[in-house]
């Protein structure tokens, strides 16, 4: 008969991440704490970070709350290897786990990492915004045991779900954690079975996604309007959301609708204000038709956006192209996804 595992601890600092705490106690998984991020200088480093306190857990439940993202201070592995941790659920932590963390688990560390193409072809950072940016039908996510490497543990269990037109990222966080949730509690439930079955990476392409940082959400008005609501799509809440800029001023974009083509005459330029509406929804000209700009983060009068005013571009190839050749600088020894290597003009 298996031994039910008694000090079972989820690591968390980010909204996704509290709510796969919330799908794993729902499917009877019995924390015994949960360990997060202060409100320290380090949260402004982290993609929707959420207090614990804020994360509506039970009252009842120990919070012990460290003041490094990255574990990298005294005070946060004092305070980590004073608890007796059986198996750490990494819930939304967008750094490595420490060695020393892992070594101090008793029975293992379980992490949730996919990318369109699986686990091994695509480690690294931003896989679900990649796998929109890219035009992806699917994402695969995997459980897995988190070792000192990138993602490389063996897998515990893996799954994959599709997308829709209407997907985002926040709803393609929800797909991967309903699943993540299910993986890990049924690997909980038999963990010395889960643990014998894991299913070591050592086949298959091996290859890593970039880092993105928020200079990479500039619009490039010329492309076609569906590609430009996919990138917006996958920048959206809870990351910095994608950009544009207007007589050197910034604004965030936060969704847009395709609208098709329209036989207007003259039929705009990619990036022109076609049109302002009443609610302060744009029409904007893209490389094949039209999109409308539904939320946003500027009011259109208060800026005074007027019809025929025009969106600068980036170039998406040139955005490409600075995230790999600082992907290549910092990470030589990590090749890149070709996914990401055929959206540039530049190969490393």
């Amino acid at each position: 008969m298996e031994k039910k595992l008694v000090n079972i601890y989820a690591l968390s600092a980010v909204g996704a991440g509290f709510d796969l705490v919330h799908a794993l106690m729902a499917r009877g998984v019995e924390l015994a704490g949960v360990i997060s991020l202060s409100d320290a200088r380090d949260r402004s480093a982290v993609s929707g970070f959420q207090l614990a306190s804020s994360a509506r857990l039970p009252a009842d439940m120990p919070v012990f709350e460290v003041d490094s993202y990255p574990l990298a201070s005294d005070a946060a592995k004092q305070l980590l290897t004073g608890i007796d941790i059986d198996v750490l659920i990494v819930a939304g932590w967008q750094r490595l786990v420490p060695g020393w963390l892992i070594d101090h688990c008793n029975l293992g560390v379980i992490g949730l990492h996919g990318s369109a193409n699986g686990i091994s072809a695509g480690r690294g950072r931003s896989p679900q915004n990649w796998a929109l940016i890219s035009g992806s039908d699917g994402f695969e996510i995997a459980a897995f045991l988190i070792d000192s490497g990138v993602d490389s543990g063996p897998v515990l269990a893996s799954a994959r779900f599709g997308y829709t037109v209407h997907d985002d990222i926040a709803s393609s966080y929800q797909k991967s954690m309903l699943l993540g949730a299910q993986m890990i509690a049924r690997a909980l439930k038999d963990w010395d079975h889960s643990v014998r079955n894991a299913v070591p990476q050592t086949s298959g392409e091996v290859a890593y996604l970039p880092q993105r940082i928020a200079e990479d959400g500039a619009i490039d008005w010329t492309l076609p309007a569906t590609v430009i609501c996919r990138h917006v799509a996958a920048l959206t809440k809870p990351y910095p959301g994608a950009s544009t800029v207007i007589d050197g001023q910034e604004m965030k974009i936060w969704r847009v609708r395709p609208i098709g083509d329209l036989p207007l005459e003259p039929p705009g330029v990619p990036g022109e204000i076609i049109s302002v509406s009443r609610q302060g929804d744009l029409v904007v000209a893209t490389g094949d038709g039209y999109a409308m700009l539904e939320k946003n983060d500027f009011d259109s009068a208060a800026r005074g956006l007027q019809v025929g005013h025009i969106f600068s571009s980036r170039p998406f190839s040139e955005t490409i192209d600075a995230i790999i050749n600082r992907h290549v600088a910092n990470f030589p020894d990590q090749p890149l996804s070709a996914d990401i290597i055929k959206l540039g003009t530049k190969r490393p």
